[in-house]
């Protein structure tokens, strides 16, 4: 494997043999495969930077992030989550080089897609 696709990643482990160069700060998060891996993302919102800082927290979880009347999921997150529970995967900053990948649930039925992530073996 010759690396990690995390939109925006910029190396994945050892076995990454290049990177792409982002003005940011670098986040560094442990995933289940044992593979280190530097989340680099372009300075955002406020938002995604407190978002960010949580999932620094809770790296091997996917992270239901509320805003408004959802629960919105972002990067990798929204990528799984997305697939699991059969809902659209779009993206924030569509035009930007490096779109974030996101999808959410309204808030007041999150238990059903809470439990059909739990049952696919996800935390």
């Amino acid at each position: 494997m010759k690396g990690i696709n995390l939109s925006p990643v910029v190396t994945a482990g050892k076995e990454a043999d290049a990177s792409i160069p982002l003005k940011c700060d670098a986040l560094k998060l442990r995933v289940s495969r044992r593979i280190d891996i530097i989340i680099t993302m372009p300075a955002e919102t406020p938002m995604l930077k407190q978002y960010m800082s949580l999932k620094k927290e809770y790296p091997d979880s996917i992270l239901f992030f509320r805003l408004g009347d959802f629960y919105e999921m972002f990067y990798d997150d929204a990528k799984v989550a997305s697939k699991v529970l059969g809902i659209a995967l779009t993206s924030r900053n569509k035009n930007d080089k490096n779109p974030v990948p996101l999808c959410g649930v309204p808030h007041h039925s999150s238990e059903p897609y809470l439990a059909k992530l739990l049952r696919a073996g996800t935390r």
